[in-house]
């Protein structure tokens, strides 16, 4: 189990610029990428989900023994370039992205973070305490005193917060 301050987390000088700040946040998860549109507004930051796409990234995994074929890795790069291509047409300042557990167990993840840097797509690579955090932020927009189970296809987040820090445990439940 990892701890991190909810300021180190929340705060930033990116959150507090003009309203108009965009940035886009893709979660490459072990079933579905998500594409969602961040901008700070009022001191609050609005939300949307702009599109979803099934990949079955974990099921690969699982099926090939650790490796994302290169059909598979195509496939994800035609998905991240239309995604990074929607961001640019909000004129998203940055686009970041975060790759969960199956990434995170692929042998071949720097193709990963090739396909991302090309596209000009900030990626980080979380483990699973990390998501917990991610978790925590996204589904409480950084309030404290709550208490955050996300349900994902390959493993289970619980992030709750406790004086002023996120802490989170994960529990590995094998690709769903």
């Amino acid at each position: 189990m990892t701890t991190e301050p909810i300021s180190r987390l929340y705060s930033s000088s990116e959150s507090r610029r003009a309203p108009d700040h965009v940035i886009c946040a893709i979660d490459l998860g072990s079933k579905t990428f998500k594409l969602v549109k961040g901008t700070r507004e009022n001191g609050r930051i609005e939300t949307e989900l702009m599109r979803k796409a099934t990949l079955n990234i974990g099921a690969e995994i699982h099926e090939s023994g650790g490796v994302i074929n290169t059909p598979k890795l195509r496939e994800m790069e035609d998905t991240l370039a239309e995604f990074a291509r929607e961001c640019r047409e909000n004129k998203a300042s940055r686009i970041l992205a975060i790759a969960t557990s199956a990434i995170n167990r692929a042998s071949n993840k720097d193709d990963i973070l090739a396909i991302t840097q090309d596209l000009g797509i900030e990626l980080e690579i979380a483990d699973g305490h990390r998501e917990g955090h991610v978790g925590y932020l996204t589904a409480t927009r950084g309030e404290p005193n709550w208490l955050v189970v996300e349900l994902g296809s390959n493993s289970c987040q619980i992030a709750w917060h406790c004086g002023e820090r996120v802490r989170a445990h994960q529990i590995q439940a094998g690709y769903i």
